[in-house]
């Protein structure tokens, strides 16, 4: 058997001054003195090659202009002929290593946000257009005074992500119309082509792997209709309402992002909304049936419109929901829902209840024995009722005489005096 004898590891670089590190078991110590101006002239070779390295605050990827003047993004093993690449081109050599902390101190250096450029460029260049009041009516078709302060908001909330990344927004619009009316269109419309994209993958991988997210300002969300299935209920809500992701990009070490971005769904279907009651992230906007979208107008209009969003954002407006307008979105979004097909048996048993308990809505309402009820019944039944806005708690009833805790059904309004209870 071949004996290990352990070794430490060597000593880490002091960054006091007159410190010292080591360059690895036999080599002579470097002070921190000489570290530092090893760091420096790393620098400054790759500074005098002129390649404009930068940070892009947006996708928090370093860019540079490629051999053909295009721009890349320079990222996973690019790194590796990045070297050789140099060398070719400008006679400077570094060891992976440490090229890449030269490169990415120079881009860090030279970081830049696209967002905020394009937004400052819209308040120079235009006055602020009274069209972002009715941006539902003018290109959906739709009247809704709540469509239009979604779609309002909804803007007002891209410009608080880009000034301040991280921020609240945990709500979206969708549009709903029929293929081929210009809903996606317009999304790609409403900013620099680089600024928008288009989120094709299924919902776990857009949790696991978020830095797809991470690439854009605008997301659309097209065919959205697929993830609102009950079973994605948590998952759906995390995707909306994160305000940091850990990014994990392949090759590279996990990193924390602050999401500078926004969501705007697309679907076909005039019925999405399950009955859950995270529907208050959802606000639909439905386009008439023989309505189709005027995008080619809004490369045009975008600017003023986006000047109006940034001044509004300035004046403090708000862009998330109070809690008296999500009863009302409540109300409006009835419409969208598909209803399970217990809604109404449900809804007329406790019409006239003010407690109730799961057990008694499964024999007397859905008219399952007992003995046939499993826990799919159980789950479904809790998700009308919590559609119903009716909670289930905790509470002591008398029962054959005694106070016994029981898990019931509540109705969270005031029973009226003709209310009944199971108990």
């Amino acid at each position: 058997m071949t004996n290990f004898t352990f070794q430490p590891a060597p000593e880490p670089l002091k960054l006091l001054q007159g410190g010292v590190t080591t360059a690895g078991p036999g080599r002579p110590l470097k002070t921190a003195d000489v570290v530092a101006q090893e760091k420096i002239a790393d620098i400054e070779k790759i500074r005098s090659t002129d390649v404009n390295f930068r940070k892009n605050l947006m996708t928090n990827q370093i860019e540079f202009a490629d051999t053909n003047g295009r721009t890349a993004a320079l990222e996973g093993d690019r790194f590796t002929w990045l070297g050789s690449d140099l060398a070719v081109r400008f006679g400077a050599s570094l060891p992976d290593g440490r090229l890449k902390s030269a490169v990415q101190f120079l881009a860090n250096e030279n970081s830049y946000d696209p967002r905020t450029q394009f937004l400052e460029r819209c308040v120079e260049e235009h006055e602020p257009s009274e069209g972002i009041n009715s941006i539902a009516t003018d290109y959906f078709g739709n009247e809704s005074e709540i469509a239009n302060l979604a779609m309002k908001r909804m803007m007002i909330g891209a410009v608080a992500r880009a000034y301040n990344p991280g921020c609240s927004m945990s709500w979206l619009p969708i549009l709903i119309g029929a293929q081929g009316r210009g809903k996606s269109q317009w999304a790609k419309s409403l900013v620099p082509t680089e600024m928008f994209s288009e989120m094709n993958s299924d919902l776990h991988t857009l949790i696991k792997e978020a830095y797809r997210l991470h690439t854009g300002w605008i997301l659309e969300l097209p065919e959205i209709d697929q993830f609102f299935k009950p079973q994605n209920a948590e998952v759906l809500k995390n995707l909306i309402t994160l305000q940091v992701d850990e990014i994990r990009r392949p090759y590279e070490l996990p990193t924390k992002a602050k999401r500078g971005f926004i969501f705007l769904g697309t679907s076909n279907e005039p019925q999405l909304l399950v009955d859950s009651t995270g529907n208050r992230r959802f606000v639909p906007i439905r386009l008439p049936n023989d309505h189709v979208v005027p995008w080619r107008k809004l490369k045009d209009e975008r600017g003023s419109l986006w000047a109006a969003a940034v001044k509004l954002y300035r004046e403090h407006e708000p862009w998330e929901y109070t809690s008296g307008q999500l009863a009302e979105l409540a109300t409006y979004q009835d419409d969208f829902l598909e209803r399970d097909s217990w809604y109404e048996s449900i809804s007329s048993y406790i019409s006239d209840k003010k407690d109730t308990t799961t057990s008694n809505i499964l024999q007397y309402a859905i008219n399952i024995p007992l003995d046939r009820v499993n826990n799919g019944h159980q789950r479904r039944v809790g998700r009308v009722m919590r559609s119903l806005g009716w909670e289930y708690k905790q509470t002591k009833r008398t029962i054959d005489g005694k106070r016994k805790s029981v898990r019931l059904w509540l109705n969270p309004e005031d029973p009226k005096q003709s209310a009944s209870s199971d108990f």
